[in-house]
């Protein structure tokens, strides 16, 4: 390090300090060189120093909904779809090291839940869980990567009476701010939409009859009360008129009404948000026609049954027309995603709503460490997923897969454990409420399923599907 005194004058210079990574070093005055053959006097500060490793906060990945399983009595992080594989793979590069591989001092951890459960509850089990990592780390705070209504989980975590000033950054990943459209069609008439629905709806078809509801609209409103919390905020229904055409209806008169997302999102929360932690949103738009913003409805014209209170999508079983696109990520619209001011908006045309983990890995890393990564992870994407094979069984059996090449998936009859042979394929267990099994890009050729009876006797139900 040289210290170079432009005035031309010999003389000593006092101590010099150094900063890096919001650390500061002093080195002290060495020795002084005189001015013959020098155009001005030069001081050499004669240390050897090795700057400090800037340490990394411990972060919690908080999936979005769908984006945890619990299989055989453990909730797990995304099994089937793998939606954070890539991600976890970079941070571990980064230098992060993985809770559950049983790192020394680890850095990365899973937050897993029931994303069907209030988000008020989810956010109490998250605050549990930071209280767990702070003893195990010895870190006064965390960060945060929040997937889609994980968003919204930290989010009532942060905003809370409950809050412990213990998380310093939030990098938000699609999260719907001020709710979805999607979320209507499911609350008014279990009506699926989007990338995963038909394993949401059988999950969902599945966990309504075994608890004793006939129908399905009733079982989500009265059992997944995150269903009603993703519910918008926003003027987002057209009512026909006498013209044909439409007009929007003024949210909430006539709405379903969200009073989770309405108090999260009041100015005294936003406000006490952005002053808790620092926000990173980060949004993707792939284009005005890629995602539900709008839905065309008139009166329901079944007033039999418990549906569509506020309105039903019109010829919603003909057609799609009452379905109106926007700009968003393929789920979230645009302006939801993009509605909390004063943040740092990093935003993204190149990826739908799932795959942003993995698309948006570098960008994510950086915010994090201040370093952006060289190396990019995409061994597991969804988008590769061309085609799925989707087994499902209704009691009284249980079931195991058995492909062309002879691996297996699903019950093993012998040892009575659940056994899969076949990569990232996905069985459900056999001591679930909806058994199934999902094999990503099967194999050409016969799959075979044998089955067990494990009850006394009756009628089940073996039902398979290729989905591409």
């Amino acid at each position: 390090v040289v210290a170079i005194d432009s005035v031309g004058i010999c003389r000593g210079l006092g101590p010099l300090w150094l900063s890096y990574e919001g650390k500061s070093l002093e080195l002290d005055g060495g020795k002084q060189d005189g001015c013959a053959g020098w155009p001005a006097g030069i001081t050499f500060y004669d240390k050897t120093f090795i700057m400090p490793q800037a340490s990394l906060d411990p972060v919690i990945i908080v999936p979005g909904i769908m984006g945890s399983w619990n299989v055989s009595g453990r909730w797990q992080i995304d099994p089937i779809f793998h939606t954070y594989d890539n991600l976890m793979e970079a941070l571990i590069a980064a230098g992060y090291k993985e809770d559950s591989l049983l790192e020394n001092k680890p850095t990365l951890f899973t937050f897993p839940y029931d994303w069907r459960q209030d988000n008020n509850l989810t956010a109490n089990l998250l605050k549990q869980k930071i209280q767990e990592i702070k003893i195990i780390t010895g870190a006064n705070k965390v960060d945060i990567i929040a997937h889609s209504l994980g968003g919204l989980v930290a989010r009532s975590y942060i905003e809370s009476a409950d809050y412990q000033n213990d998380v310093d950054q939030v990098v938000f990943l699609g999260t719907p701010h001020q709710g979805s459209p999607e979320s209507y069609l499911r609350y008014e008439g279990a009506v699926f939409t989007g990338t995963l629905s038909w394993l949401q709806q059988y999950i969902f078809q599945t966990e309504a009859a075994l608890n004793g509801y006939l129908d399905l609209t009733d079982y989500i409103r009265a059992q997944v009360p995150s269903v009603e919390q993703l519910l918008p905020i926003y003027d987002y229904l057209k009512d026909k008129q006498p013209d044909n055409s439409w007009q929007l209806r003024t949210y909430p008169l006539n709405y379903p009404q969200n009073n989770y997302l309405e108090n999260l999102n009041s100015q005294v929360k936003i406000d006490l948000l952005k002053q808790q932690v620092k926000i990173t949103n980060i949004i993707s738009d792939l284009g005005v026609s890629s995602t539900l913003n709008y839905l065309r409805v008139i009166a329901d014209p079944d007033i039999t049954d418990n549906k569509w209170q506020s309105g039903y999508p019109e010829n919603l079983t003909e057609n799609l027309d009452s379905l109106e696109k926007g700009n968003g990520d393929s789920t979230v619209p645009l302006s939801s995603a993009d509605s909390i001011s004063g943040v740092e908006i990093i935003k993204t045309n190149n990826s739908d709503h799932e795959n942003l983990p993995t698309v948006m890995q570098k960008e994510i890393i950086k915010t994090l460490t201040g370093k952006l990564p060289t190396d990019y992870f995409n061994n597991k994407i969804t988008s590769t997923f061309k085609r799925w094979f989707f087994f499902r069984v209704y009691s009284p059996v249980d079931f195991v897969v058995i492909a062309p090449d002879g691996s297996k998936i699903g019950k093993d009859f012998i040892n009575n454990t659940a056994i899969n042979q076949i990569p990232d394929a996905f069985y459900s267990g056999f001591d679930s409420q909806a058994e199934f099994v999902l094999i990503p890009n099967p194999q050409d050729g016969e799959y075979k399923v044998e089955v067990q009876g494990v009850d006394n006797g009756g009628g089940y139900t073996l039902a398979n599907s290729i989905i591409d």
